[in-house]
């Protein structure tokens, strides 16, 4: 299932992963000298883009794997329907897609345990993707 994601100002929940990929950290590019040579060769890191809970899938972002953290599980059934041949995979590579039927099936998983554990909050996510559809704002009585 989904993991939740904390920053200072406000929790995320993480509710699918829609895609992977190999990319190096923005901060750490390969730089180059004036003769043209690379200086310091980064490390490749794994990608993960994310549908978070409660918001629409054009607002999906893609997060280191650190970042992911409490979704083990989760990453675990994508790499089961991806499949774990991906070692020479590099950052010039389409990302891979899992099956929309993997897809759709953990979205279906997600919704029923968040149900389960945040009753009042799914009236809340629902209210909020509402919203977000017809650009209102969600009711405060919730």
């Amino acid at each position: 299932m989904g993991g939740e994601e904390e920053s200072d100002a406000q929790a995320f929940t993480v509710e699918v992963i829609l895609a992977a990929k190999v990319g190096y950290d923005e901060q750490e590019k390969p730089a180059k000298t004036k003769r043209g040579k690379k200086t310091k060769k980064p490390e490749l890191r794994w990608y993960y883009q994310v549908k978070w809970a409660g918001y629409p899938v054009e607002e999906s972002t893609w997060e280191p794997e650190g970042n992911l953290s409490g979704c083990e599980k989760l990453k675990a059934s994508f790499w089961a329907a991806i499949g774990y041949d991906h070692e020479d995979y590099g950052p010039d590579d389409e990302p891979l897609v899992p099956p929309k039927k993997w897809i759709k099936a953990e979205k279906k998983k997600f919704a029923k345990e968040w149900e389960k554990t945040h009753p009042r909050e799914t009236v809340r996510l629902a209210a909020i993707s509402l919203s977000r559809t017809r650009n209102l704002k969600p009711s405060s009585s919730l």
